[in-house]
């Protein structure tokens, strides 16, 4: 179960990435990606150490808790953004695929 605990908060950083896209091209965000996808990770943080009981104990241990949470959601996010996201994405946007795309049609 406690495993279960520091998997699941990385797991939702993988997913992240796609989600922080998508908000940064709505709000029209270009220079403040980085502490953007920090506060987000915060955030995520914080919700994951209250769902899964955490935040009950002493202040430290509830702080800890957040803090440990939010490294591995933010891991997991850039992780997930360089390994996965940013090849996938410069594979679909670079010019040869967009040459392909034309002569297909």
């Amino acid at each position: 179960m406690e495993t279960l605990r520091e998997i699941i908060p990385f797991f939702i950083g993988l997913v992240l990435p796609p989600v922080m896209m998508l908000l940064s091209r709505v709000l029209r965000l270009k220079r403040v990606s980085i502490p953007f996808s920090f506060v987000l990770s915060i955030l995520v943080g914080c919700c994951v150490s209250f769902f899964a009981g955490e935040l009950a104990g002493d202040l430290p241990e509830a702080l800890m808790a957040i803090i440990i949470d939010t490294a591995l959601v933010y891991t997991g996010s850039q992780a997930a953004y360089y390994f996965l996201w940013k090849p996938l994405l410069a594979h679909l946007l670079s010019p040869q695929s967009a040459k392909t795309k034309s002569q297909l049609s």
